[in-house]
């Protein structure tokens, strides 16, 4: 087949959603990113999300549970800033970051919202704000427009703006990209392998084994952490989730019965 045989394709432009995602790599694949990796036995957790009434994904698990950790461990709240010299800044609390997958113009498109003090939230607040992420509509979620006027500026302006933010003010910096991302692609059978992320820290996990087991990962910046560090909160984030939030969870079901059983009395 000769060359004016082969077919043509067709040019497709940039989305602004897409353009915001490219920027942020591009800022993202500087960053010495370093994967730890645990193999989980959730058993506990998974028979009291299984006995609760209200069901709980996941991620809300694992954002509730990585917001504990945080909270007993300053350094996971901690990034790397350029300016105006090299040195570390310290949040005062926990800001979770998410990527959500919407439908934007026929287009699936990835947006960033974040979630305030995930230690501070119980778990169906935390479920409550992911689902709004996922189903509220997206001319109606702040951060959402942001990104979408955002990507409609020019490719300098949008570099320039995203470079300030990650490098000038830790405390902007925490606001749009949080001091940890959590990804999840468990529940399609898949993970993440090496993920990037202007993160400090990003949380991923495979999918959770019927028998409870799961591997969990902590993809971390190595300028800010150490790899024998992410591997202890690892460990403590196995227990975490294993005993904190599984008893979050029995007790909500527990006063959940007993407030049923109270109508059926009355």
């Amino acid at each position: 087949m000769g060359f004016h045989q082969v077919p043509r394709g067709r040019r497709l432009r940039l989305s602004p959603p897409r353009r915001v995602v490219v920027d942020v790599l591009a800022h993202a694949v500087h960053v010495p990113l370093v994967p730890v990796a645990r193999t989980m036995d959730l058993r506990p957790i998974a028979a009291a999300r299984r006995q609760a009434s209200e069901k709980l994904s996941w991620t809300t698990l694992f954002v509730r549970a990585f917001g504990l950790l945080s909270s007993r461990h300053a350094p996971l709240r901690r990034a790397f800033m350029r300016w105006p010299v090299a040195h570390l800044y310290e949040h005062p609390e926990t800001v979770c970051a998410l990527a959500v997958e919407r439908m934007w113009r026929d287009e699936p498109a990835v947006f960033f919202g974040t979630l305030l003090a995930p230690e501070r939230q119980g778990v169906s607040d935390i479920q409550h704000a992911i689902r709004k992420y996922k189903e509220r509509p997206i001319e109606k979620v702040g951060q959402f427009r942001r990104q979408i006027r955002l990507g409609r500026s020019p490719s300098l302006v949008r570099r320039s703006f995203l470079w300030s933010v990650l490098n000038l003010s830790g405390r902007q910096r925490v606001y749009r990209f949080g001091t940890f991302g959590v990804t999840n692609y468990g529940q399609w059978g898949a993970e993440s392998l090496r993920p990037l992320s202007p993160t400090t820290t990003l949380l991923t996990l495979g999918p959770i084994q019927d028998e409870g087991r799961a591997v969990v990962k902590i993809v971390y910046d190595h300028r800010v952490l150490d790899g024998a560090f992410v591997a202890r909160c690892l460990h403590e984030l196995e227990q975490t989730l294993n005993t904190e939030v599984a008893s979050e969870l029995v007790a909500i079901q527990t006063n959940q019965n007993a407030t049923a059983r109270d109508q059926r009395a009355a």
